[in-house]
């Protein structure tokens, strides 16, 4: 197509002017937990004076009543994603369902630390090892497990056979 289709600007609209060069094969997991606690108190105090008053005399009675309400209570929220697992959390809870969700918190912790064993545990189950090239059911399967991070792109115009054939000029 490059020779004799239309060139290199056809060849592209076709297919693209950047192919797949690889892969960046691991697996992610991200977590953000923030906590928030309030506490609050208000105080009012009411008072009625009567008086009467009867020729002469005087007399006043006050009566006061204080009135104190108190609030507090904690929040926790946890946003994450686990590229190995596929999946994402946003959750959150307030006042006693707090030690639940720390409960839960500290699996998702524990799921983040070991993410190096778990991906080279994945890669080991795909038949993956090092210095070993990837077939391309292996390179869907692997992707379809989460354990395709990035993909790397190259142009199109930097594969030694795509220059060849863009500076040769013979026809056949």
């Amino acid at each position: 197509m490059i020779k004799h289709g239309g060139g290199y600007s056809k060849f592209c609209e076709r297919y693209g002017d950047y192919y797949l060069a690889g892969y960046r094969i691991g697996g992610e997991t991200g977590i953000l937990l923030s906590t928030t606690s309030f506490s609050s108190r208000t105080d009012e105090t009411y008072g009625v004076t009567a008086t009467l008053e009867v020729l002469f005399f005087e007399a006043s009675k006050t009566w006061t009543k204080d009135f104190h309400e108190a609030n507090s209570g904690q929040s926790v929220k946890l946003l994450g994603y686990d590229t190995l697992q596929g999946q994402n959390w946003n959750s959150s809870t307030t006042g006693d369902g707090v030690q639940v969700f720390k409960k839960q918190t500290l699996q998702v912790l524990s799921r983040s630390q070991s993410i190096l064993n778990r991906v080279v545990a994945a890669l080991s189950e795909h038949g993956v090892s090092d210095q070993k090239g990837l077939t391309n059911e292996q390179c869907d399967r692997l992707a379809e497990a989460g354990l395709v991070v990035e993909l790397l792109l190259s142009p199109m115009s930097s594969l030694r056979e795509v220059r060849r054939w863009m500076l040769e000029d013979n026809i056949i």
